[in-house]
């Protein structure tokens, strides 16, 4: 499913000429963890004498799972905090 989105993305690139930025989960085995999620974005780099063409691809990558974590904490404490008030 991964290879099949990036692959997707790439294409969509060469055609769009836009970035492309989206969440994933992958296999980490790091920190205790199997799974991580990763906030990946592809940019494209074009030719500067022709704006048609892509010449390459930035990539980037980082492991988002801490921040996805403490974002479950606030909605679930906002949920517990609603649970009381109400």
């Amino acid at each position: 499913e991964n290879m099949a989105r990036l692959k997707a993305s790439f294409e969509e690139i060469l055609q769009e000429k836009k970035f492309i930025r989206y969440e994933v989960d992958v296999y980490a085995r790091q920190k205790g963890a199997e799974v991580t999620t990763i906030d990946f974005s592809l940019l494209p780099v074009l030719d500067p004498q022709d704006k048609s063409k892509v010449i390459y691809v930035v990539a980037e990558g980082r492991d988002i799972m801490e921040k996805k974590k403490a974002e479950a904490e606030i909605v679930r404490k906002n949920r517990e905090l609603q649970e009381l008030y109400d």
